[in-house]
């Protein structure tokens, strides 16, 4: 189904969105990029007061600012993503919906979305999204937002690509995570997750003062379940790669991005990043993606 099947660096990958069929000019071709989408629901307030406020929240550091260079490297992180989609990977999960940035625009791009989260107000905000989106352009959006955790997921349903962004750090335990993810997807399907840098020490010193070393923690959700949940658990490439090796999925591609912070100073800044030499860039970037690949069944008896 892809021809992204080798290790290789995601530079030149097309970014350009797909328009619904029949859509092009109109809703879909509306935007030239997840960052100019978001910027619009920032900009221009569509929701009841209530949901309003939880976006707000939720993208609280972009409604304080949404210049070029944050605007760029959140258009980036869906890089591999969109690549994927461009070479047949219609069927995602996205793990951690959020208020559905992410699952809308995939699905505004003509893919098929399941996308969950355990927030059922962010769920609501979701969920209110895509209706008006629908509204818009007449037409329904092959999307749906559940109210589940990874691990109770219905096993049966296969995918093209699961997609993890600002997610992985909160998934445990980790171990039953990895075999998750192999079971969710069809043979030959890609994981890609969109991570903050474990091995950034100033992220890693920010990240103690606040939580100390409790990075595990419990809590209940709406049905009373006992829910165990990384404490801002950042992780380092090479560990998600042994984890998804021993279920059958091999490492494609790794990438490490943003180097600044959402400040005015960072736009002035920005031509520094890209002069950074390859073996500085995990210690010095804030970000990576992994893609990983799906190459044995072997993992759908692990769970």
């Amino acid at each position: 189904m892809f021809s992204f099947l080798r290790r290789q660096t995601v530079a030149d990958i097309d970014m350009r969105p797909l328009a619904l069929e029949g859509s092009r000019g109109t809703v879909a071709g509306r935007w030239t990029s997840i960052a100019d989408f978001l910027a619009e629901w920032l900009d221009q307030p569509r929701l009841v007061p209530e949901q309003q406020a939880t976006l707000d929240r939720y993208y609280h550091n972009y409604r304080r600012r949404f210049g070029t260079y944050v605007r760029h490297h959140y258009a980036d992180q869906t890089r591999e993503l969109m690549a994927l989609m461009n070479q047949g990977g219609k069927d995602i999960l996205e793990v951690g919906a959020g208020c559905g940035t992410e699952a809308l625009w995939c699905a505004l791009n003509g893919a098929t979305v399941v996308s969950i989260d355990i927030s059922l107000k962010r769920l609501d905000v979701a969920c209110a999204r895509q209706e008006i989106l629908q509204n818009q352009c007449g037409q329904k959006l092959d999307l749906s937002f559940r109210n589940e955790t990874f691990l109770d997921l219905d096993v049966r349903e296969r995918f093209d690509i699961v997609w993890m962004e600002q997610t992985f750090h909160h998934l445990e335990p980790r171990a039953r995570i990895y075999a998750a993810v192999a079971r969710a997807l069809r043979a030959g399907g890609y994981v890609v997750v969109s991570e903050t840098n474990g091995w950034n020490l100033l992220l890693q010193s920010r990240l103690f003062l606040q939580r100390g070393f409790r990075t595990r923690v419990s809590r209940r959700l709406a049905d009373g379940r006992l829910q165990h949940y990384g404490n801002e658990r950042i992780t380092v490439p090479h560990v998600l790669g042994r984890g998804f090796r021993a279920v059958g999925i091999a490492p494609v591609s790794l990438r490490y991005f943003r180097m600044f912070p959402n400040a005015r100073w960072a736009e002035r800044l920005w031509p520094l990043e890209k002069t950074v030499l390859t073996p500085l860039r995990p210690l010095l970037f804030s970000h990576f993606n992994f893609v990983g690949r799906k190459v044995t069944p072997a993992a759908d008896n692990m769970l």
